[in-house]
């Protein structure tokens, strides 16, 4: 979780995705935390989202080549308020995050000049935002 000081310390927690080494991390069904970065194909491109939908998507996406950041704790809205106007904020300072700063044990594996944000619902909207579309 990290704070940013353009918006009065929000704080915004981003979570990870990369390529890692098989049989490193700690062991589960699904992607395996702390695992050790498969730095082969370095650097990877970068995904963003919130993280609701890189666990759909991040598993499949970075085990071929990419890497993610999602930002927890946002989610859909019934009504327009303003988490249309925060989730955009909240990926885009995850990827001015993942551009600036050098994760212990991910150096070089971020490649933050090719990066795309996606999603569907409320990510979505949150992707056309990030591109500039106005309503």
């Amino acid at each position: 979780t990290l704070e940013d000081p353009s918006r009065d310390g929000r704080l915004v927690g981003i979570t990870i995705w990369y390529p890692a080494l098989e049989g490193t991390g700690l062991p589960g069904s699904g992607p395996r935390l702390d695992a050790d970065a498969d730095t082969s194909g370095a650097p990877y491109p970068l995904l963003l989202s919130s993280t609701k939908a890189a666990r759909i998507f991040a598993p499949y996406l970075v085990s071929r080549g990419f890497t993610w950041a999602s930002v927890d704790h946002i989610d859909s809205y019934m009504k327009m308020k303003n988490e249309m106007f925060d989730q955009p904020l909240d990926i885009l300072f995850a990827l001015n995050q993942a551009a600036s700063n050098q994760l212990e044990g991910l150096g070089g594996m971020i490649d933050a000049e090719h990066a795309g944000a996606m999603g569907y619902s409320f990510d979505g909207y949150n992707t056309l935002a990030l591109s500039g579309a106005a309503g």
